[in-house]
């Protein structure tokens, strides 16, 4: 089942709602859109997941009227904004995929992409990931959990910065 915020992105009420003419405007305002931190939340819990989103870009992907145009492209440029400052598989295999799209149809999206990915890079490159062990095995398979947060390179006497979303990392032990 798709989840609801995923309806509302495609919608055309919502691709109404987010008009702009470069895909760099159309990141900035997507950013600014109560859609994305609810996605990434859904994300996060893992109610959005890898199933979902294939099934949800496969269904506008099949809903291609083939004129020449791509409706669905607001809805694909919100995915790769959600997608921005997630690390894992499916986030980045996301992004990839679409900024090496280069057909015109697919402008605002790939580009969209193109700028998450920019974006991505940077905050890779400029912030440090610190890790702490929260549970340890007790021998019988249990689950190794690590959590922690990306503090500025810049600024090593930082602390965790206020709004730093954690990152939790669960390895299972055979």
């Amino acid at each position: 089942m798709i989840p609801e915020l995923l309806d509302r992105i495609a919608s055309i009420d919502f691709e109404a709602e987010v008009v702009a003419s470069t895909p760099g405007a159309l990141r900035l305002i997507l950013r600014r859109r109560p859609e994305v931190p609810g996605l990434r939340r859904q994300y996060d819990q893992g109610t959005l997941s890898e199933e979902i989103v294939k099934t949800f870009v496969a269904r506008l992907l099949k809903d291609d009227p083939g004129d020449g145009s791509f409706p669905c492209q607001v809805a694909l440029a919100t995915l790769a904004v959600v997608f921005e400052e997630r690390f894992g598989r499916l986030p980045t295999e996301y992004l990839e995929d679409l900024a090496r799209i280069r057909s015109p149809r697919f402008f605002m999206a790939s580009g969209v992409a193109r700028l998450c990915l920019r974006h991505r890079n940077r905050y890779d490159a400029n912030y440090r990931r610190r890790f702490q062990l929260v549970t340890t095995p007790d021998g019988g398979g249990e689950v190794i959990t690590f959590t922690g947060y990306a503090t500025p390179l810049n600024r090593p006497h930082m602390c965790r910065p206020p709004g730093t979303p954690s990152i939790t990392v669960h390895i299972r032990v055979a």
